[in-house]
């Protein structure tokens, strides 16, 4: 069973900016944090399920084989995640070919 997952990213200050506001449309809040890390998780729960990672040499990448699911407990919410996502300089995946 999978407890939590790391991101790496490179612009750490710019990533935190972006997940705050969304891992918030999922009830998920800062429960830790360092000078190179951040984690967000429900408010009952520890440890913190999302990391990010300060990682200047290296960070993730769409189209690396990762997947990350965050569990929503209504279409509402997967609708606002993905929204505040967008908001906030996300972008969606390409369609499959």
């Amino acid at each position: 069973i999978i407890d939590h997952i790391p991101v790496p990213v490179r612009d750490f200050e710019a990533a935190a900016m972006f997940y705050d506001p969304v891992m918030a449309t999922l009830g998920l809040i800062r429960r830790k944090q360092s000078t190179t890390s951040i984690g967000w998780g429900p408010d009952a729960v520890l440890p913190p399920i999302f990391w990010i990672l300060a990682r200047e040499d290296a960070s993730a990448t769409s189209g690396i084989g990762l997947h990350v699911s965050f569990r929503a407990r209504s279409r509402d919410e997967v609708h606002a995640f993905y929204d505040t996502a967008l908001a906030h300089g996300g972008r969606d995946a390409p369609p499959a070919r």
